[in-house]
């Protein structure tokens, strides 16, 4: 089968040289930096296949599908409280009164070292900034967390946990513009330091693989 586009086959390990096909996950010595081995390298479309390398961040591309969605799906082996925290900050800052973030989670989220999790552009009322302020809590550190509080307290923020011996390994983030399913955890790691591979299917351009991984939204209501 002829392979055209982005993507050729590298070379095998131990053959370099041989012809000017680019570096690849084969080719690379792992005893050298490999992110920097493969920076240059001719990567897919990012908005297509995000990925962690040369810049981008699988963040940029999941978070703002997320945020941007009335009812946006997050399924994830493992994540970090703090990325949760800063994307349901993020989905309160842009006003989906009739809307609710699903979180499907197969372990407990990792805590974090943070101590600031302040906004520019929170706003609380004059009520609440009293109530917190009586209980020794900053608002100018504590923003984005309250924001998290309040989006539990109000419903607009449901979570689920799948326990027993049948762990879940599944990362899959649905929006209402597209969906994206791979290898990267809610996790600083997955979202921008680790290589990962993901695919992101558009509502329109991929109409078939969006709704099969819509089969996640009926899952992630009845779990």
């Amino acid at each position: 089968m002829a392979v055209t586009g982005w993507w050729q086959p590298g070379p095998m390990p131990g053959r370099r040289g041989q012809d000017d096909r680019q570096e690849d996950l084969f080719s690379v010595d792992p005893s050298t930096n490999t992110m920097h081995a493969l920076a240059g390298a001719a990567w897919p479309p990012h908005e297509a296949f995000p990925f962690n390398l040369a810049g981008s961040a699988v963040r940029s591309v999941v978070r703002a599908d997320l945020a941007g969605s009335t009812d946006p799906l997050l399924v994830a082996g493992y994540s970090a409280i703090g990325e949760l925290v800063d994307f349901v900050a993020d989905w309160e800052d842009r006003h989906h009164p009739h809307g609710a973030v699903r979180v499907l989670l197969g372990a407990e989220p990792f805590p974090t070292n943070r101590y600031r999790f302040g906004s520019a552009t929170a706003a609380f009322t004059e009520e609440v900034q009293r109530y917190w302020e009586a209980q020794g809590v900053s608002l100018r550190l504590s923003a984005k967390v309250l924001q998290a509080l309040e989006a539990i307290d109000g419903g607009r923020l449901r979570c689920r946990f799948i326990h027993g011996s049948t762990t879940l390994h599944a990362k899959i983030y649905v929006g209402e513009r597209a969906a994206t399913v791979g290898s990267s955890n809610f996790t600083a790691a997955g979202l921008a330091l680790q290589i990962e591979a993901n695919a992101r299917f558009d509502r329109d351009s991929d109409a078939d693989r969006y709704q099969g991984l819509g089969a996640w939204v009926r899952i992630g209501n009845e779990a």
